[in-house]
């Protein structure tokens, strides 16, 4: 952890001041601590309509899966599949089930091509890929 202390002296009117600003802190975390996720590109070529999407992770004890595609209900990209694969030994694995479909989603990809965002959350995309099934 680094802190870092600013002190000016100030003159003012013949007199001298002191200012001293509140310690800040910034941590910065140990390489030990940073979650990394990649996705195997053998993984992305598929014939099946539920591929199964691998990768690997460290730092983390799961990833996020979202598997984006074209929806034409909703006339838009959204999350088709989303999900959570447990990382073990460093790897993780993720296939879409039916019961997994997300926003009404298709059962089961289609022909086509997919934007697969994975991330240690949700809300945090570390490695993104794109699937083609053929």
């Amino acid at each position: 952890m680094w802190v870092i202390v600013v002190i000016a002296i100030i003159v003012i009117a013949g007199g001298i001041y002191f200012y001293s600003q509140p310690k800040q802190s910034a941590v910065v975390p140990a390489q030990s601590d940073i979650v990394s996720v990649t996705i195997d590109q053998s993984s992305l070529t598929t014939t099946s309509s539920f591929p199964t999407i691998t990768g690997t992770a460290t730092n983390t004890p799961s990833v996020s899966v979202d598997i984006d595609g074209y929806l034409p209900a909703k006339g838009d990209t959204v999350a088709l599949y989303t999900g959570k694969a447990p990382v073990i030994s460093g790897n993780w694995s993720f296939t879409p089930s039916e019961s997994g479909a997300a926003f009404g989603g298709p059962q089961g990809l289609d022909k086509g091509t997919y934007i697969i965002f994975v991330g240690q959350n949700e809300s945090m995309s570390l490695a993104t890929g794109t699937l083609t099934v053929k």
